[in-house]
């Protein structure tokens, strides 16, 4: 056996697992307020010490009774579970539409090009596709804090992949600046540009073309912002 010297007091210990027991009893915030309890109600810890041990216990619960009626709970409530025999069927049915809705929806090729632009940035356009116009420019507002993002216009394609890709490449073999869907065009221009690329390279908008996208033509963009189609 050894005796430590811990918390003020010399205490016995026989192995190292009793000191660890020790030094968790001791920093216990809930043992601690049953002692403090205890000791003010014997008046002091001398005088608790001097109590026969049956009084030190009997005190020690009632402490500990009133300590666990005005602690809180630290734990989480429990939570009601609800289960049914066909609930997980359902929940697994849902989630097999949810996956061929997503793959449904990236087959899809037809929907709209779509010229977004902001008052404060005039030259400046984003030019993309998407099935639900509407929706787009509401993803785009939740990147500005004042809703100034607008959609100039949205044009329908039955191949609004292949649409979106000619335009881009349309607007990139001219040097044009870029940073992914943002061209530094006027959004007149950007309309006439789409217009005219659906015009000349899906001839009246005749349906989802098959194979690769062809290449580009170099498009008159002088031509084009000037209303040339």
């Amino acid at each position: 056996m050894n005796r430590v010297y811990y918390a003020g007091s010399w205490r016995d210990v026989t192995k190292l697992e009793d000191y660890k027991k020790l030094v968790r009893e001791t920093h216990n915030p809930k043992i601690n307020a049953i002692s403090r309890l205890a000791y003010k109600w014997a008046g002091g810890f001398k005088a608790y010490k001097k109590l026969p041990k049956e009084q030190r216990l009997k005190l020690r619960e009632e402490a500990k009774s009133v300590v666990a009626a005005t602690t809180p709970s630290t734990s989480a409530p429990a939570r009601s579970k609800f289960t049914h025999p066909e609930l997980d069927r359902i929940r697994k049915e849902r989630k097999e539409n949810y996956r061929e809705a997503d793959a449904k929806e990236a087959r899809a090729r037809d929907g709209f090009v779509y010229v977004i632009w902001h008052p404060d940035w005039d030259q400046v356009c984003k030019i993309g596709k998407s099935r639900d116009p509407d929706q787009r420019l509401r993803d785009a507002n939740t990147w500005c804090p004042y809703n100034k993002f607008e959609m100039h216009c949205a044009i329908y394609s039955d191949d609004a992949v292949e649409l979106e890709s000619l335009v881009h490449q349309a607007l990139k073999v001219r040097d044009r600046e870029e940073t992914g869907e943002w061209f530094v065009i006027n959004r007149w221009h950007a309309e006439n540009l789409i217009w005219k690329v659906k015009r000349d390279d899906q001839g009246n908008d005749s349906g989802p073309r098959s194979g690769r996208v062809p290449p580009c033509r170099n498009y008159d963009l002088a031509a084009i912002a000037d209303g040339d189609l």
